[in-house]
């Protein structure tokens, strides 16, 4: 293929675009970590089993009090939707938690209301707001 003398790099320089400057992680302790998710069934067994289950406006919210750290688990049906319908209220729910975090002890396990709408990211954080101050009042 030619290229007209018009087109042509005179310089010699290349069309090459700078690398964009590396993106910063979030500190460790904002992070949501292996540690700060519930895993395995017996922990989402437990949970079901010794929990208190708290209806939020938008989210179920079933929570055990703990003295460490909390942890989170999410669970969606595929009544709820598509994969990327379940997959936004999965990341919602975490982005919640993970600004929430420093402040609530216990393990917590969501799920969405049943014909329910999207819930907002507010929405989700009132909703573990509520759950954990009813747990302190309920001590």
């Amino acid at each position: 293929m030619r290229i007209s003398q018009a087109n042509e790099n005179s310089e010699g320089t290349s069309n090459h675009q700078p690398t964009p400057p590396a993106q910063t992680q979030a500190p460790r302790s904002l992070r949501f970590t292996k540690r700060s998710r519930l895993r395995k069934p017996a922990d989402f067994q437990q949970i079901a089993k010794n929990g208190r289950r708290l209806g939020g406006k938008s989210v179920n919210v079933t929570m055990v009090s703990t003295v460490q750290g909390s942890r989170l688990g999410v669970t969606v049906s595929r009544k709820y939707g598509k994969a990327h319908v379940r997959n936004r209220f999965k990341r919602l729910c975490r982005e919640a938690f993970r600004t929430l975090a420093p402040g609530l002890t216990g393990n917590f396990h969501l799920a969405p209301k049943g014909g329910a709408p999207m819930p907002t990211l507010q929405e989700i954080k009132e909703d573990l707001k509520y759950a954990e101050s009813t747990a302190k009042k309920g001590r």
